[in-house]
């Protein structure tokens, strides 16, 4: 295991260590910094040793990342190289064992390398709060957007989480540490190696995280617009709002259920935008409910669309430069 301070490869250096020894992380992630430019890339290695074939999985997710690294709300792969900076893999594919067994002595171990974002996750940016409404519709638009993009490789993103999106001073969404697994023609899933997750828990991953993401943010801006547009009789009303607030945050990394009650409060207080927008969007979160209970398919082209055109409502423009976008179609 990398320290602070060690040297990599190509002129970077270690300078942050995520996970390791001691922890329940699955891997370890390192921040390098290159000692001449201060320019800085992320270096994710597998806890476990290569000797266990823990290295499938990653170079199943530096393929996948590869792809997605064209639309703007993924953090682009850079590289998949070894701990001297040389590709992980042969270059003559003929040459790769089958899968789980054990790499070819002195490939050492493999490290992913992508890109560098200075931003915090959407778990730390609810916790702190104040933002504001059409900055939460923003986040919904690039979201499902990047789930569209996939969906039309024939990749789910199975591990969205508040924790694993980033949300950067310009409100533009990036995702990282993306895991993927694949839709066959069939209708059926590649299950990802090492994991044991359902297939029709997979197949509707992606939406199902949008799905609770929308039904939680919208309450939790909500209740901010309201806590800043209404007059109080007295401290003691506001603070249980402000309560509840801090309440809806702190679960923020798990969010609600979609069986929970949209928080409308007195809408009259609320903004006349929001107020106008909000039956569509409650309408938006409960086709998606209901489509993944009825196991039917989801039109994410349609669903894009829906958010879009919501947000256009808000006179502000979506930070996602991807506006073309590809109908999903089965190999």
């Amino acid at each position: 295991m990398l320290q602070l301070g060690d040297t990599f490869c190509r002129g970077f250096k270690v300078v942050g260590v995520v996970g390791g020894e001691g922890t329940s992380a699955e891997a370890i992630v390192y921040i390098l910094e290159h000692e001449e430019s201060g320019a800085r890339v992320v270096a994710k290695t597998p806890q476990e040793k290569v000797g266990k074939g823990i290295w499938l999985p990653l170079y199943m997710q530096y393929t996948a990342t590869q792809l997605l690294s064209a639309h703007p709300n993924f953090v682009k792969c850079l590289d998949f190289v070894n701990d001297k900076g040389l590709p992980y893999l042969p270059t003559d594919l003929r040459a790769l064992p089958s899968a789980f067994h054990v790499p070819a002595d002195g490939w050492g171990d493999p490290y992913l390398i992508l890109e560098y974002v200075d931003a915090p996750t959407l778990t730390e940016v609810l916790r702190v709060g104040h933002r504001r409404f059409h900055e939460a519709v923003d986040w919904w638009v690039q979201i499902a957007s990047a789930i569209e993009y996939a969906r039309s490789l024939n990749y789910i993103v199975v591990q969205l989480s508040n924790d694993n999106i980033l949300i950067t001073a310009a409100n533009l969404v990036r995702i990282l540490d993306v895991e993927v697994t694949e839709v066959l023609q069939e209708g059926l899933v590649l299950p990802l190696v090492f994991k044991s997750l359902p297939a029709d828990r997979l197949l509707y991953a992606d939406s199902s995280y949008l799905a609770r993401l929308m039904h939680h943010t919208l309450n939790l801006t909500i209740i901010e617009e309201w806590l800043a547009a209404v007059s109080y009789k007295g401290p003691t009303e506001r603070n249980k709002w402000e309560a509840e607030w801090r309440h809806m945050a702190d679960v923020s990394d798990h969010l609600y259920q979609l069986s929970g009650n949209v928080t409308i409060l007195d809408s009259h207080a609320l903004p006349s935008q929001m107020r106008n927008a909000m039956g569509k969007i409650i309408s938006v979160i409960t086709r998606l409910g209901s489509q993944m209970s009825k196991k039917e398919p989801i039109n994410f082209k349609e669903l894009v669309m829906d958010l879009v055109h919501i947000h256009e409502q808000l006179d502000v423009h979506p930070q996602c430069p991807f506006t073309h976008v590809v109908p999903y179609v089965p190999r």
